[in-house]
């Protein structure tokens, strides 16, 4: 049935595979298809690249890349096409924090203050490069039921992407 409020869809595969551009490609089909308020965290990637990348699916070419010549205007536009209205699409970068409440209070604001109902988190395993095995085992543990709970309780859909080890473990 598609993606549902109240539910947490988890992405994974080996780095390199193409998972964020995969859940790009998703946030870029919430906007066309429907009118939701959405929050986006790349959390390896700043909110230019991030706009961008959503731009070039609507200009259908790459304008994050500089060669490409793409105006700014032409991506304003595209930007003012794209996202209708103002507070409809709502990006954080990370940049300044591994703080898993950090990361869970961000997303209740952009649930509960700025109406999105569908967040995407990209990705969950980079939160906890900087920890010890046995350590990042009980940090996504501990954020994983965190968020499934928030997700229950304040029913939107959270899409999450998660790498996986050479042995195929999340």
């Amino acid at each position: 049935y598609g993606i549902r409020e109240g539910e947490v869809i988890l992405l994974t595969a080996l780095e390199g595979i193409g998972k964020t551009e995969y859940l790009r490609a998703i946030e870029y089909h919430i906007l066309k298809t429907t009118d939701h308020n959405i929050g986006i965290i790349h959390l390896e990637e700043s909110k230019d690249r991030s706009l961008k990348g959503l731009v070039g699916y609507e200009l259908q070419v790459p304008c994050h890349i500089p060669d490409f010549g793409i105006q700014d205007e032409d991506i304003k536009q595209a930007y003012r096409k794209l996202f209708i209205r103002d507070d409809r699409v709502h990006l954080y970068s990370h940049f300044d924090t591994d703080d898993p409440d950090v990361i869970l209070d961000r997303i209740r604001f952009l649930v509960t203050c700025c109406n999105c109902r569908m967040v995407f988190l990209d990705h969950i395993s980079f939160l906890a490069t900087s920890l010890q095995e046995a350590d990042t085992v009980k940090f996504l543990d501990y954020l994983s039921t965190k968020l499934e709970k928030m997700v229950e309780d304040l029913s939107f859909s959270l899409i999450m992407v998660s790498h996986e080890n050479d042995k195929g473990d999340t």
